[in-house]
C-alpha cells in the first residue's frame, strides 16, 4: 500500500544546503554546453529537431534545478524569489522621486501619443505631452530605422527562394503606409502603432491565404504555382532565432536578465512611492532561460489606489524600457561607427547555394563579397540594405576578390544563396572580441527593450496594457479586443508553420 506524505509535513530535501547552489550551477552549465553543442556540432539536424532537443534539455534542467534547490516549479519552469533588494528599491523610490515621476509621465505619452491628453491629462502635464509626442517623432525618424541593424545580429539574412505574397505594395503605396504608421504613432503612441502594424501584416497574410486557395482550386494552376501567392514569414519567431549561437547566447541572456530586472524594479519603485508594501522580488526561469521577472506587491492595496496611480504603477516598466531603448541605441551606434571600425573588420561570404537556384554552380561557395550591385559591403547590415533593392529577373552583380559575377534573380528577386559573416580583428584579439561582445550586447538590448515596451502595452492578459485598458473600458469590450489581438498573433505564425 502506497504511503502519502502528511499534509502538514514539509518534504525534506536530502541535498545539504551548502551544496544546493553549486550543484544547480553545474546542472545549468551542462545544459548550456548541450545547447551550444546542438548548434556547433549538429549542423546536419534541421530546425525542428534542434528545437525539440533544445526544449527537452531545458525541460530536464528546469526539473532538476527545482528539485535541487527545493523551489516551486512545474514543467521545467521554476520560480526564484527573495526579499533581498527590497530595501534598495525603497531607497531609490525616495531619492529619485522627481526623475521617476517625469519618466513615467513621458512613458505614458510614448505609449498613447496625443490621446494621452484625452485619457490621462489629469496626471500628465501639457508640457510633457508635447515632449512625449516630439520624442515619438524623433524615434520614428532617427532611432527605429536602426532596428534592422540590431535584427541582423540575430537573424542572418538568407537570400533564399521564398514564397512571395500576392500583394506587394508599390513604392508609392509603401511610402504612404510608412508615413501613415508614423502619423498613427503620433496620434495613439506606440500602442496604436504596434496594433496597426500587426493588423496590417495579418491582413496581408489573409490576402495571401485567400489568393492561394483560389489559385489552388483553379484547374489551370498547379499547387507549386499557387504557393507563390502565400506570404513569406513575417517577424522573427522564437523557433528560428539562433538563441543558442555561441556568440549570441551569453549577450542575449545578459540582455534579457537586465531588461526583466529593471522592468520589474520600475514597477516596484512606483508602487513604493504610493506606499504599497512589497513582499518579494523574483524571476521565472525555464531551464536556464529567463522567462520573466516580478515584484510581488500587496495587490489588495494597489486595487484600492485611485485609477491614475494604478496606471502609473502599470506603465512604469514600459517607461523604463523606452529609456533603455534610447540609451542602448546610443551605445550601439558608438560601437558601430567609432569603436568597431578601428578594432575589427567583418567579412561577408557565400556560405552555401540552393540546388536549382540561379546562384547554384554560378558562384563558388566561400567567396567573400566586396560589393553587391555596386553597393560596398562591410557587414550583413549593408547586404540587407543592398539586397532589398534587387528586382525580379534583374541581374545581381557580386564583386569578390577574384572576380565579379552577374547572376539573374528569380521571380521573387532572389538568387538563392545563404550568407555568413566572420569578424577579423585588426588589433589585439582580446580587445577586438570584447568590443564585438559589447556591440552585440548593446544591439540586442536596444532591440529587446523597444519590442518588450510596445508589446507590453497590448491589451492582453499578463501584459501591463491589460490593467490599463481594464480600468477604462468595459469587460465585454476588453474581451472582444483581446480576442482580436490573439487571432492576429495566430495569423502571424501561420506562414512560419508552412515554411518549416
Amino acid at each position: 500500500m502506497a504511503r502519502s506524505t502528511p499534509k502538514n509535513v514539509k518534504a525534506v530535501n536530502p541535498i545539504p544546503k551548502a551544496a544546493r547552489a553549486p550543484l544547480a550551477i553545474v546542472i545549468a552549465t551542462l545544459c548550456l554546453l548541450s545547447l551550444v553543442s546542438l548548434i556547433s556540432y549538429a549542423p546536419q539536424l534541421g530546425i525542428l529537431p534542434k528545437l525539440a532537443l533544445g526544449v527537452a534539455s531545458l525541460l530536464v534542467t528546469g526539473l532538476l534545478i527545482a528539485r535541487v534547490l527545493g523551489v516551486l516549479g512545474t514543467g521545467g519552469l521554476y520560480i526564484l524569489k527573495t526579499s533581498r533588494g527590497l530595501g534598495l528599491i525603497d531607497r531609490i523610490s525616495k531619492r529619485y522621486a522627481t526623475f521617476w515621476k517625469a519618466m513615467v509621465d513621458w512613458g505614458f505619452v510614448l505609449s498613447f501619443g496625443v490621446l494621452t491628453y484625452f485619457f490621462f491629462r489629469k496626471h500628465v502635464s501639457k508640457k510633457m505631452i508635447v515632449l512625449g509626442v516630439a520624442s515619438i517623432l524623433l524615434m520614428q525618424l532617427f532611432v527605429l530605422p536602426y532596428l534592422t541593424l540590431a535584427i541582423s545580429l540575430i537573424s542572418t539574412p538568407q537570400f533564399t527562394i521564398q514564397p512571395s505574397s500576392s500583394y506587394v505594395p508599390s513604392s508609392i503605396v509603401a511610402e504612404v503606409l510608412q508615413y501613415g504608421f508614423v502619423a498613427i504613432s503620433l496620434i495613439g503612441g506606440f500602442s496604436l502603432y504596434i496594433i496597426s502594424e500587426l493588423v496590417y501584416v495579418a491582413a496581408i497574410i489573409v490576402h495571401g491565404i485567400a489568393a492561394f486557395i483560389i489559385a489552388a482550386l483553379s484547374p489551370h494552376v498547379s499547387i507549386p504555382q499557387a504557393a507563390n501567392n502565400l506570404p513569406p514569414p513575417a517577424g522573427i519567431p522564437v523557433a528560428v532565432v539562433p538563441f543558442l549561437e555561441p556568440s549570441i547566447a551569453i549577450p542575449l541572456l545578459l540582455s534579457l536578465a537586465l531588461l526583466i530586472t529593471l522592468h520589474e524594479i520600475s514597477h516596484g519603485v512606483i508602487a513604493r512611492q504610493y506606499g504599497i508594501r512589497l513582499r518579494s522580488i523574483g524571476t521565472f526561469i525555464f531551464g536556464i532561460i529567463p522567462g520573466g521577472a516580478f515584484v510581488e506587491p500587496d495587490e489588495n492595496s494597489i486595487n484600492k489606489l485611485p485609477r491614475e496611480q494604478q496606471d502609473k504603477i502599470s506603465i512604469a516598466g514600459v517607461s523604463f524600457n523606452y529609456l533603455l531603448t534610447i540609451v542602448f541605441f546610443a551605445l550601439m551606434l558608438l560601437m558601430y561607427y567609432f569603436a568597431l571600425p578601428n578594432l575589427t573588420s567583418t567579412r561577408v561570404y557565400i556560405e552555401s547555394t540552393i540546388p536549382g537556384s540561379p546562384a547554384y554552380n554560378a558562384i563558388p561557395v566561400g567567396s567573400i563579397i566586396l560589393s553587391w550591385n555596386n553597393h560596398t559591403i562591410h557587414n550583413l547590415s549593408d547586404l540587407v540594405t543592398a539586397g532589398a533593392l534587387d528586382k525580379p529577373y534583374a541581374p545581381v552583380d557580386i564583386a569578390t576578390p577574384n572576380k565579379t559575377y552577374s547572376i539573374t534573380a528569380d521571380s521573387a528577386g532572389k538568387i538563392g544563396v545563404y550568407l555568413g559573416d566572420e569578424t577579423v580583428p585588426l588589433t589585439n584579439s582580446v580587445i577586438a572580441a570584447a568590443a564585438d561582445f559589447l556591440y552585440i550586447f548593446f544591439g540586442l538590448s536596444f532591440l529587446l527593450n523597444f519590442y518588450v515596451a510596445i508589446f507590453n502595452i497590448l491589451p492582453l492578459p499578463l501584459f501591463d496594457g491589460w490593467r490599463i485598458y481594464k480600468l477604462r473600458i468595459s469587460e465585454k469590450k476588453l474581451r472582444l479586443i483581446t480576442f482580436i489581438a490573439l487571432m492576429v498573433f495566430v495569423l502571424l505564425f501561420v506562414p512560419w508553420i508552412w515554411s518549416l
